[in-house]
């Protein structure tokens, strides 16, 4: 069995946040690990960290050395998809490198972390047309490059249930979770065609984990479970737990990091934890 935890968003650097659904708290992030790292004790362990991307608020060498240290406390793998914020300085790539590089184990932010049970694509999107780079746009693409690339790790292992992580959403939340008139945060509809049409070339792509929208969402198209992920320094701290066992992948929401009732928390933003049936699924694979 495969097991690990799936968090985004966290933000070092951030004084404060910028755009959070919840009060966040990066400054307290140490607090938060440390709980985490208790919790995920207290489930049996984790094989490794997935960081859905958004690290840090921005690329510095004093973000990325902190965020090293920060990180280093679970004493555990973690593996970044690069997000929007982590990609703020055109050179982005080779610093991550250069003071960062155990987020990553090969060379190219593009990589496939192999288990025996399952493959866990991660591939982040890009945002503007310098490939790597993020000022100002929200535009979600993934380059030519990349769909090669990920075309032929979805070429092995067609026996195994692959998992598909980058940062932005693919879908909108729901109208139905939010009670707004339109899906919420939606990316542009290119980049879902892009997402859904690989997922249907390659029918053992049964998950695609994003983030960016700091939200709880699950939506079910066609078997494949597209799922995003709050922020994990935003109250109440939550996190994704994933399983994959012979015949069986599992994902729940778990408050890991020690929920204060002392911690500010908006009502009219409930929505970002979700309904029950955006919070976890039980997929039985055939």
């Amino acid at each position: 069995m495969t097991r690990f935890v799936f968090l985004a968003d966290t933000h070092l650097g951030a004084c404060p946040m910028g755009y959070q659904q919840q009060p966040g708290r990066p400054d307290r992030l140490a607090d938060r690990l440390a709980a985490l790292r208790r919790s995920i004790a207290e489930q049996g362990g984790a094989d490794f960290i997935v960081h859905g991307g958004d690290l840090v608020d921005a690329v510095s060498e004093e973000n990325l050395r902190a965020a090293v240290a920060e990180w280093a406390r679970l004493s555990m793998p973690v593996r970044l998809c690069l997000g929007n914020h982590d990609l703020t300085d055109p050179d982005a790539i080779n610093r991550w490198r250069t003071l960062a590089p155990d987020f990553f184990p090969g060379i190219r932010p593009e990589y496939t972390i192999a288990t025996p049970d399952c493959a866990i694509h991660i591939v982040p999107n890009h945002w503007c047309e310098r490939p790597y780079f993020w000022k100002d746009l929200q535009r979600a693409w993934f380059s030519d490059d990349q769909r090669a690339w990920l075309r032929a790790e979805l070429r092995t292992r067609p026996d195994l249930p692959h998992i598909l992580v980058t940062h932005s959403p693919v879908f909108g939340l729901p109208p139905e979770q939010t009670g707004f008139a339109a899906p919420y945060h939606a990316p542009e509809e290119t980049f879902t065609r892009t997402v859904v049409g690989l997922s249907a070339e390659y029918p053992h792509v049964r998950c695609v984990l994003g983030a960016h929208n700091h939200l709880n969402s699950r939506v079910e198209r066609n078997g494949v479970q597209y799922v995003t992920v709050s922020s994990f320094v935003e109250t109440p701290y939550e996190a994704k737990w994933l399983e994959v066992q012979p015949h069986r992948l599992t994902m729940r929401t778990v408050r890991w990091a020690g929920e204060s009732a002392a911690d500010p928390y908006l009502p009219d933003h409930a929505y970002a934890q979700g309904r029950p049936m955006d919070r976890a699924f039980d997929l039985i694979l055939r």
